[in-house]
């Protein structure tokens, strides 16, 4: 099962985390991750 960029968002949502902060703890670029949606497809 894929993940879906709203199921991603809640998942943040859910936990009090954003977008910037799961880059910076992963060492990748905010862009990237925002990315990831698509990537996966």
């Amino acid at each position: 099962m894929l993940t879906t960029g709203n199921q991603l968002k809640a998942a943040r949502a859910l936990i009090g985390i954003e977008q910037k902060d799961i880059a910076k703890l992963v060492g990748i670029n905010v862009n990237t991750i925002r990315r990831l949606p698509v990537l996966v497809r």
